[in-house]
């Protein structure tokens, strides 16, 4: 009985629906898995397909992601700390200013995927971050004290 049941799901006979075994089949360029102490996020780039049932009052989409821009430029604590990044875009250094620094801060260096590619402690106001050693593309930056989470940054490297 199971093996019918299994095989009346394979073929798409079961209540007049098509097969539910190729609900997430793409191809995609990229994704992975990031986290920090606020939490995790799952992500996928470069989705090239789709699939789209309709019947019975209803349409689905399996597949499809909807866009989400992460923006994370500036923020209220970036501002108040008088925090500046800059050249962004940039091709050989990042100028890391932060005024009246009162401890060690953790600045690590993401690609989209995930991967940390740099991380280094600060502990005076000017800082300079190489990355010349980065492909171009968009990263992020983030600034971390000893337990927490402070701020993240995109950074683009030309």
């Amino acid at each position: 009985m199971k093996l019918l049941l299994s095989l009346l799901l394979s073929f798409g006979l079961f209540a007049g629906f098509p097969p539910l075994t190729h609900a997430q089949n793409q191809i995609l360029s990229s994704g992975g898995d990031i986290s920090g102490t606020g939490g995790s996020q799952s992500f996928s780039l470069g989705q090239l397909g789709y699939n789209s049932l309709e019947g019975g009052g209803f349409s689905l989409i399996e597949g499809v992601q909807q866009p989400k821009e992460i923006s994370v430029l500036v923020s209220v604590w970036f501002e108040e700390m008088g925090i500046e990044i800059y050249p962004n875009p940039s091709r050989t250094y990042l100028k890391l200013i932060y005024p009246n620094i009162d401890q060690e801060r953790v600045i690590s260096l993401f690609s989209l995927k995930g991967e940390k590619l740099k991380s280094l402690t600060i502990n005076k106001e000017e800082n300079l971050i190489d990355v010349r050693d980065l492909n171009p593309g968009l990263y992020f930056l983030l600034i971390q004290n000893k337990s927490e989470l402070l701020h993240a940054h995109q950074i683009i490297i030309e």
